[in-house]
């Protein structure tokens, strides 16, 4: 519905959570894909990260999970920091790629076609456009 109004919906999924497992993040990745070819949806991923002052950071071992980074420029929510109870970062990041790929590839031809559309709206609609220049 939100497609043939012009709309495109745009789901995004964090991966890595502390309790996520292999079937688990296979399950997201499929939902994913049914969510863009069902309903021409972007769908974005990112990567759990325990950022300063979060529970999760706070209580890293409560969520048997073991922060390998604390140099900050890795927190960039698409870099594995941690290991988990079920899986290693180098897991948690081969998944992430996984999830980018296979979303890239099954794209359905419409949602290339209503993304283009996009790049016609005025450039106020667009992500680089300078809203500091309106600030008061």
């Amino acid at each position: 519905m939100a497609a043939r109004c012009g709309i495109t919906p745009v789901c995004s999924f964090i991966i890595g959570h502390w309790y996520d497992t292999e079937t688990t993040i296979e399950q997201t990745i499929k939902f994913a894909v049914e969510l863009q070819n069902d309903f021409l949806a972007q769908c974005l991923f990112s990567i759990s990260t325990p950022l300063p002052g979060t529970a999760l950071y706070n209580h890293a071992k409560d969520y048997d999970c073991n922060i390998l980074f604390y140099d900050y420029e890795k927190y960039d929510m698409m870099t594995p920091v941690m290991d988990t109870k079920y899986l290693k970062a180098k897991d948690i990041r081969n998944y992430y790629f996984k999830a980018v790929t296979t979303i890239s590839r099954k794209a359905p031809k419409e949602l290339a076609t209503l993304l283009t559309l996009r790049k016609s709206l005025p450039k106020y609609f667009s992500p680089t456009y300078n809203y500091d220049d309106y600030l008061i």
